[in-house]
């Protein structure tokens, strides 16, 4: 299990940036909960929060996005129950029970801004 971090702003206009926390470790069978949080104010269903990961040597793929209404745990097909996004407090959350040896990665948290969804930030579990 590899420990790194990584932001990736796409756009130079982004309006904010994300605060999170870093590196976050997890044991097999335990459960995770990333924050996804940004630097000017809350987190609201406006921002449409993304949530993207990327298995080792793999190409990212979307695991939970919001209809930017009441819906934060919308899922392509093929995505575990284990994962759930919601809104809580002000911050996007991506929610990992039963964490399984697959689910080792980077997730990356998107946020829109108002133009483009510009604003990512990265954990490794």
């Amino acid at each position: 299990m590899s420990h790194r971090s990584l932001i990736f702003v796409a756009d130079s206009v982004a309006q904010f940036t994300v605060i999170q926390e870093g590196t976050i470790t997890a044991s097999l069978g335990g459960s995770v909960r990333l924050p996804c949080s940004r630097s000017d104010g809350s987190v609201s269903a406006g921002n449409y929060p993304t949530w993207v990961y990327q298995a080792p040597s793999s190409v990212p793929k979307g695991v939970v996005g919001s209809n930017g209404n009441d819906n934060h745990n919308i899922k392509p097909p093929g995505i575990s129950d284990r994962i759930t996004g919601s809104i809580s407090g002000g911050s996007a959350f991506l929610s990992i029970i039963n964490i399984q040896a697959a689910d080792d990665g980077m997730y990356y948290c998107g946020l829109w801004t108002g133009s483009t969804r510009t604003v990512l930030q990265s954990y490794t579990e």
